[in-house]
């Protein structure tokens, strides 16, 4: 079973082998500064040959030895953070007999966006004997690790070479890894260090050590290409090129923590990949006029495979998102109305539903399908057509009707659902109307977004409102999955000639819940209509 953590640590630079350690007892709460343990720890990292995860500020190692022996997967969190995923020393042996390496499949799958088809190779030895010093509180509860390090390390790129260096080493515990008494610790210790006379060290990890010059001549991923303006025209051309360069990134590097769930990443992941959609659809529609390019052919199976993994996280995130609406429904009901037994069927069958749809969206991340597309986007980065000099005069236009098409589109989805006003919980016709209108909304926020970023029109308060009323038309959708499933549930219970009145009464909480959310929505596209109306207006004058 994997574990996870969040690490916040700080390297030293330690320039002599005689230098000591400083006392850091005197840092606030630390009660003791004075048990230490050795440790012998020989780590191998692992890559692709042109170092995707490295050049990701990804870590992936294999490591014997030390309280934490294992596999480590480190993901690049905020500022100092990055996620530590660890699994058992066996789970896989890393290189095997034949030359040939074999990871964690739970570690592999989370670094597939990264890697894609590429293969895995040893990048680099570490052997470090590491003496631990534990920094702990007054109830003898951990505040952080201090390591004094000594390292030898080899780099096993073509040309690299060994080294050898000291280094002082402090990772906050758990508790502390973000938060303000955890960034007050830090601030101690490195003055603590730098007046005993070491100072922060110029490489964020030992892996950027060991590889030292043989990371400049390793191959290199395809890179995207830099479009380099011919004058102001082209700004929003320019601006759509980097954009789809910004979303590519974006999905891939929210691919791991949707993977696993992280709080929001499933959503972000799927606004990545309508904001991708959306640029992409806005680079082929500026040939509409424009002599074809060949490199385009790929555009439309790319888009499906975007579709396709934007489709599996919006349902995952839908189940996620209801399993908590209902949650949140039957704890705050007091009324004593709905039984244990009720609440148990109930959980059970939200927390399946959520476990199957995040399934489903994990399957379509390890497709070849989607992995392909993944990499004909990349070749289509590296190399993009460029449209002539007039139709790239277009861009802003383009953008414009991208913002135009998502705001009527609602507009109309809206007018269809006053005129027959039902609950999507209770009716077929206004849950397919709020689920058109949601997909709108959410194209209608990564246009404007992209008019806001890119244009000289006034989208700031329109990028804003989209956002806030797609947000509400989600947790509608959520809602009514809840209520769908509370429905089925009732239906099994009666088959098994049990009372459904329970089922009832959480199934109108979340129903009146629904038409609350929706009067709110309703409000904020009146909101929405006047932003929109804004932008607009600043395209119209001068």
């Amino acid at each position: 079973m994997a574990t996870s953590d969040i690490e916040v640590e700080a390297t030293f630079a330690v320039p002599t082998d005689e230098l000591e350690a400083p006392d850091l007892s005197g840092v606030d709460h630390v009660a003791s500064a004075s048990e230490t343990t050795s440790f012998t720890l020989r780590a191998t990292y692992f890559d692709t040959k042109d170092l995707r995860l490295t050049r990701a500020a990804i870590t992936l190692r294999r490591r014997t030895g030390g309280r934490d022996e294992g596999w480590h997967l480190k993901l690049p969190g905020r500022g100092r953070a990055r996620r530590e995923i660890g699994v058992a020393i066996d789970a896989a042996p890393g290189v095997n007999g034949d030359g040939t390496v074999t990871l964690p499949a739970e570690l592999h799958d989370l670094v597939r966006a990264v890697v894609r088809n590429e293969e895995i190779v040893p990048i680099a030895q570490v052997d470090n004997h590491r003496t631990e010093t534990a920094l702990v509180d007054k109830h003898r509860a951990d505040i952080a690790t201090f390591c004094d390090d000594r390292v030898r390390a080899a780099s096993l790129l073509p040309g690299g070479t060994e080294t050898s260096w000291r280094e002082w080493e402090l990772e906050l515990s758990a508790e502390l890894a973000e938060n303000a008494r955890g960034a007050r610790v830090l601030d101690q210790v490195r003055s603590l260090v730098e007046e005993a006379g070491a100072h922060e060290s110029d490489s964020p990890s030992k892996l950027l050590t060991a590889l030292g010059d043989s990371l400049d001549t390793a191959p290199k991923p395809p890179q995207p290409y830099e479009f380099q303006a011919y004058d102001e025209r082209d700004e929003t051309f320019t601006g759509l090129v980097e954009a789809l360069s910004a979303y590519r990134d974006a999905l891939v590097y929210r691919d791991a923590r949707a993977r696993r769930r992280e709080a929001g990443t499933v959503t972000s992941f799927m606004s990545a990949a309508v904001g991708l959609r959306l640029a992409l659809r806005g680079l082929y529609e500026l040939f509409e006029h424009d002599s074809w390019d060949e490199r385009l052919d790929p555009v439309e199976a790319i888009d499906a495979r975007l579709h396709a993994a934007a489709e599996r996280a919006a349902e995952s995130a839908t189940r996620a998102g209801g399993h908590r609406e209902l949650k949140e429904r039957v704890d705050a009901n007091s009324s004593g109305k709905i039984d244990e037994h009720t609440r148990s069927r109930l959980g059970q069958g939200s927390r399946a539903a959520a476990k199957r749809g995040h399934n489903k969206l994990v399957a379509e991340l390890n497709s070849k399908a989607y992995i392909d597309a993944l990499d004909a986007l990349d070749r289509l980065l590296a190399d993009p057509p460029v449209p002539s000099r007039r139709e790239r005069r277009k861009a802003p236009a383009i953008i414009v009707r991208a913002v135009k098409r998502g705001y009527v589109a609602i507009k109309n989805r809206r007018k269809d659902l006053n005129s027959e006003p039902a609950l999507p919980c209770d009716d077929e016709r206004a849950a397919r109307l709020i689920d058109e209108a949601w997909r709108h909304a959410e194209e209608l926020v990564a246009a404007a977004e992209l008019a806001r970023e890119y244009t000289a029109y006034r989208a700031e308060a329109l990028a804003a409102d989209a956002a806030s009323f797609t947000a509400l038309l989600r947790q509608v959708r959520q809602l009514s999955a809840a209520a769908e499933l509370v429905a089925e549930r009732a239906e099994h219970a009666a088959g098994r000639g049990e009372s459904t009145f329970a089922y009832g009464v959480v199934y109108e909480s979340l129903r009146e819940r629904t038409a609350a959310v929706i009067r709110r929505a309703d409000s904020e596209f009146k909101t929405l209509k006047k932003s929109y109306k804004a932008f607009r207006r600043s395209i119209e004058e001068p």
